[in-house]
């Protein structure tokens, strides 16, 4: 309406229908339109991307441990910028459950949650009610599994990875491969 550029924090809307009407205002005004996404940007990320580019990817997991953030709720304030990755990675998500959610001090402070795409299943792990931090993505492809954990990232090669699975444990710090 003022042909002014607009950034959003996040989360850019609560509903796709939202996200929609926001791209087609900002396309008719011809203006930027830029969410707090930051995450997007982050070079360990952007390596990442550069890694898998082109590789078929099998299975996808995001994990975030920190202390904080407790005045909006965890899929607001922490699972929306996984999302993003995700969707930035794979595009659409189908099938989104929120698998389960713990209220320690504020609203979902442990989420659990997972979403199928084209290219299988992705998991999402929140914890904002650790004392340990760390942002970690693993990508498992057919014959490489991929982590970025705090900036690092890494990669385990197999002729076959298969027969490594990802879990999820109950204790939030131990999130490994096994």
């Amino acid at each position: 309406k003022h042909k002014k550029h607009v950034f959003i924090e996040k989360p850019i809307a609560l509903k796709t229908t939202q996200v929609t009407e926001l791209l087609e205002k900002s396309k008719e005004n011809n203006v930027v339109l830029f969410s707090g996404y930051t995450f997007l940007y982050d070079p360990a990320y952007v390596a990442l991307k550069g890694l898998i580019k082109n590789t078929p990817l099998d299975e996808i997991l995001f994990s975030w441990n920190k202390f904080g953030s407790f005045k909006e709720p965890g899929t607001h304030n922490l699972l929306c910028h996984d999302i993003a990755l995700a969707v930035d990675l794979v595009g659409t998500l189908n099938n989104q459950q929120l698998l389960s959610s713990s209220n320690i001090i504020g609203r979902e402070d442990i989420i659990s949650a997972q979403a199928t795409s084209s290219v299988g299943r992705i998991s999402f792990y929140i914890n904002r009610f650790s004392l340990l931090s760390e942002k970690r993505i693993i990508i498992k492809t057919p014959h490489t599994v991929y982590t970025v954990s705090n900036g690092i990232v890494s990669s385990f090669h197999s002729p076959d990875t298969k027969t490594i699975e990802f879990s999820q444990p109950d204790a939030p710090s131990s999130l490994l491969l096994e």
